[in-house]
Protein backbone atom coordinates (compact mmCIF):
# COMPACT_ATOMS: atom_id res chain seq x y z
CA UNK A 1 0.00 0.00 0.00
CA UNK A 2 1.84 3.13 -1.28
CA UNK A 3 0.53 6.66 -2.00
CA UNK A 4 -2.07 8.54 -0.55
CA UNK A 5 -4.36 5.69 0.77
CA UNK A 6 -1.20 4.54 2.32
CA UNK A 7 -1.32 7.87 4.34
CA UNK A 8 -5.07 8.20 4.80
CA UNK A 9 -5.00 4.57 6.12
CA UNK A 10 -2.27 5.60 8.78
CA UNK A 11 -4.07 8.42 9.53
CA UNK A 12 -7.52 7.13 10.31
CA UNK A 13 -5.63 3.83 12.19
CA UNK A 14 -3.45 6.84 14.58
CA UNK A 15 -6.79 8.72 15.09
CA UNK A 16 -8.74 5.80 16.55
CA UNK A 17 -5.89 4.52 18.49
CA UNK A 18 -5.54 8.25 20.23
CA UNK A 19 -9.60 8.51 20.41
CA UNK A 20 -9.65 4.81 22.36
CA UNK A 21 -6.78 6.62 24.86
CA UNK A 22 -8.04 9.85 25.49
CA UNK A 23 -11.17 9.14 27.50
CA UNK A 24 -10.56 12.16 30.36
CA UNK A 25 -13.22 11.51 33.55
CA UNK A 26 -13.96 14.46 35.34
CA UNK A 27 -15.83 13.51 37.56
CA UNK A 28 -19.29 11.19 38.81
CA UNK A 29 -22.51 12.35 39.92
CA UNK A 30 -25.00 10.05 41.48
CA UNK A 31 -28.29 10.35 39.77
CA UNK A 32 -30.38 8.61 41.90
CA UNK A 33 -30.10 5.66 45.11
CA UNK A 34 -32.28 3.01 46.37
CA UNK A 35 -34.22 -0.37 45.56
CA UNK A 36 -34.71 -1.24 42.08
CA UNK A 37 -35.85 -4.16 39.52
CA UNK A 38 -33.68 -5.31 36.81
CA UNK A 39 -34.09 -8.39 34.62
CA UNK A 40 -30.61 -10.75 34.87
CA UNK A 41 -29.74 -10.52 30.84
CA UNK A 42 -26.16 -12.20 31.00
CA UNK A 43 -23.76 -13.51 33.73
CA UNK A 44 -19.85 -12.78 34.03
CA UNK A 45 -17.43 -14.14 36.26
CA UNK A 46 -16.26 -12.37 38.97
CA UNK A 47 -13.46 -13.64 40.99
CA UNK A 48 -12.95 -10.81 43.40
CA UNK A 49 -16.25 -10.85 44.32
CA UNK A 50 -18.05 -12.78 46.99
CA UNK A 51 -20.53 -14.56 44.92
CA UNK A 52 -17.72 -14.85 42.12
CA UNK A 53 -19.86 -13.75 39.64
CA UNK A 54 -22.04 -10.45 38.25
CA UNK A 55 -24.89 -10.24 36.58
CA UNK A 56 -25.18 -8.02 33.50
CA UNK A 57 -28.69 -6.20 33.99
CA UNK A 58 -31.27 -4.99 31.60
CA UNK A 59 -34.26 -2.43 32.13
CA UNK A 60 -33.20 -1.54 35.45
CA UNK A 61 -36.38 0.55 37.27
CA UNK A 62 -36.22 2.15 40.55
CA UNK A 63 -38.86 1.30 42.67
CA UNK A 64 -38.11 3.42 45.97
CA UNK A 65 -35.70 6.22 46.50
CA UNK A 66 -34.08 5.23 50.18
CA UNK A 67 -30.79 4.13 51.61
CA UNK A 68 -32.50 1.80 53.79
CA UNK A 69 -32.78 -1.76 52.24
CA UNK A 70 -34.39 -4.71 54.10
CA UNK A 71 -32.11 -8.40 53.54
CA UNK A 72 -34.13 -10.18 51.52
CA UNK A 73 -33.83 -12.64 48.81
CA UNK A 74 -34.55 -11.02 45.49
CA UNK A 75 -34.45 -7.66 46.91
CA UNK A 76 -31.60 -5.10 44.77
CA UNK A 77 -30.47 -2.11 45.64
CA UNK A 78 -28.22 0.54 43.73
CA UNK A 79 -27.48 4.17 42.02
CA UNK A 80 -28.09 5.32 38.72
CA UNK A 81 -24.76 7.63 37.75
CA UNK A 82 -23.76 9.44 34.95
CA UNK A 83 -20.15 9.99 33.75
CA UNK A 84 -18.75 13.72 33.73
CA UNK A 85 -15.69 13.92 30.97
CA UNK A 86 -14.80 13.33 27.36
CA UNK A 87 -15.38 12.91 24.71
CA UNK A 88 -19.20 12.30 25.27
CA UNK A 89 -20.59 8.45 24.65
CA UNK A 90 -17.18 7.19 25.23
CA UNK A 91 -17.15 3.50 26.77
CA UNK A 92 -15.00 3.83 30.07
CA UNK A 93 -13.80 1.16 32.43
CA UNK A 94 -13.91 1.64 35.91
CA UNK A 95 -13.82 -0.58 39.14
CA UNK A 96 -16.85 -1.49 40.50
CA UNK A 97 -16.27 -1.80 44.54
CA UNK A 98 -18.38 -3.01 47.42
CA UNK A 99 -17.36 -2.75 51.39
CA UNK A 100 -19.55 -5.20 53.25
CA UNK A 101 -20.48 -4.81 56.63
CA UNK A 102 -18.42 -6.47 59.27
CA UNK A 103 -17.95 -9.55 60.02
CA UNK A 104 -17.83 -9.21 56.14
CA UNK A 105 -19.78 -12.05 53.72
CA UNK A 106 -19.10 -15.66 54.47
CA UNK A 107 -19.44 -17.81 51.19
CA UNK A 108 -19.66 -21.34 52.17
CA UNK A 109 -17.32 -22.06 48.97
CA UNK A 110 -14.26 -20.17 50.65
CA UNK A 111 -12.36 -20.15 53.55
CA UNK A 112 -12.73 -17.12 55.21
CA UNK A 113 -15.31 -13.76 55.17
CA UNK A 114 -14.96 -11.13 52.38
CA UNK A 115 -15.59 -7.74 53.82
CA UNK A 116 -14.45 -6.19 50.09
CA UNK A 117 -15.77 -6.76 46.71
CA UNK A 118 -14.48 -5.44 43.19
CA UNK A 119 -14.68 -6.21 39.88
CA UNK A 120 -14.34 -4.08 36.94
CA UNK A 121 -17.31 -2.57 34.61
CA UNK A 122 -17.63 -0.36 31.60
CA UNK A 123 -19.89 2.60 31.34
CA UNK A 124 -20.53 5.59 28.98
CA UNK A 125 -19.19 8.80 29.42
CA UNK A 126 -23.03 11.46 29.57
CA UNK A 127 -25.21 8.94 30.24
CA UNK A 128 -27.01 7.20 33.26
CA UNK A 129 -25.21 4.32 34.22
CA UNK A 130 -26.29 1.64 36.85
CA UNK A 131 -24.44 0.01 39.77
CA UNK A 132 -26.23 -2.45 42.47
CA UNK A 133 -26.09 -5.58 44.62
CA UNK A 134 -29.10 -8.13 44.85
CA UNK A 135 -29.23 -10.65 47.81
CA UNK A 136 -29.31 -14.17 46.08
CA UNK A 137 -28.63 -16.20 48.98
CA UNK A 138 -29.15 -16.33 52.90
CA UNK A 139 -25.26 -16.46 53.51
CA UNK A 140 -25.03 -12.42 51.90
CA UNK A 141 -27.94 -10.63 53.56
CA UNK A 142 -25.46 -9.25 56.40
CA UNK A 143 -26.78 -6.48 58.23
CA UNK A 144 -24.61 -2.83 58.45
CA UNK A 145 -23.18 -0.62 56.44
CA UNK A 146 -23.14 -0.96 52.69
CA UNK A 147 -21.03 1.04 50.09
CA UNK A 148 -20.85 0.77 46.68
CA UNK A 149 -18.02 2.54 45.23
CA UNK A 150 -16.82 2.97 41.35
CA UNK A 151 -12.86 4.08 40.88
CA UNK A 152 -10.65 5.40 37.82
CA UNK A 153 -7.80 4.40 38.44
CA UNK A 154 -6.59 5.33 42.03
CA UNK A 155 -9.64 7.65 42.42
CA UNK A 156 -12.59 6.96 44.02
CA UNK A 157 -15.10 9.57 41.82
CA UNK A 158 -18.14 8.16 43.55
CA UNK A 159 -19.61 6.70 46.58
CA UNK A 160 -23.29 5.76 47.95
CA UNK A 161 -24.08 4.28 51.46
CA UNK A 162 -26.83 1.91 52.42
CA UNK A 163 -27.85 0.52 55.90
CA UNK A 164 -29.22 -2.91 55.34
CA UNK A 165 -31.79 -4.43 58.28
CA UNK A 166 -33.18 -7.29 58.78
CA UNK A 167 -36.78 -7.34 57.99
Amino acid sequence: MRGPFALLFLAAVADEACAQGSSKVERIEIVEAGIYRAETSGIEQAPGTATRQRNILSETRLLQPTTRVEAKLGVHFGMRYRVVGTPNLATIKLVSVTQYPAPGLKNPKSDKPQTRGEHSLFATIGQTNYRGYMFEHEWEMVAGTWTLELWDGQRKLASQTFTVVKP
